[in-house]
């Protein structure tokens, strides 16, 4: 009864190793090839105190980046960041503390080789380089 036991939780144990995996095609090779840049655009905008910035995107990876298929993770200095007034490929969200991601809007595509640039603005300027982002790590989703 007890092999039975042990057998049976093993098998369950490889189940949820699967299935917490992400796909292997070439993700991780395709998340090094991925080239991001930030820069702080202004301090002086509309708003009182608040900052523009953008994320450029450079896909060096032989895989199509898609609304669906990935989001970037980093960390900044905690900061509220402000609806974007025009239209973006992308949206910056903050998660929680100094925990944000760059999500893909509807219709988003950045074939190989392929750049693309974000826009985004926030309350509370970029004063330092530690306000900036850091940390950046894509996630790549079937």
């Amino acid at each position: 009864m007890r092999t039975g036991f042990y057998t049976t939780l093993c098998f369950l144990v490889l189940i949820g190793a699967n299935s917490c995996r992400s796909s292997t095609k070439g993700s991780e090779e395709d998340g090094k090839l991925l080239a991001v840049s930030w820069e702080l655009v202004s301090n002086f905008t509309e708003v009182e105190n608040g900052f523009k910035a953008c994320f450029t995107l450079t896909n060096n990876s032989s895989l199509p980046l898609t609304d669906a298929n990935w989001t970037l993770f980093f960390n900044m200095s905690p900061r509220p960041v402000l609806p974007a007034k025009t239209p973006q490929p992308a949206t910056v969200q903050h998660i929680n503390g100094d925990w944000y991601k760059l999500k893909p809007n509807k219709g988003f595509s950045l074939k190989p080789g392929a750049s693309t640039t974000v826009l985004y603005e926030g309350t509370e300027a970029i004063t330092k380089v530690t306000d900036a982002p850091m940390g950046m790590y894509i996630v790549f989703y079937d």
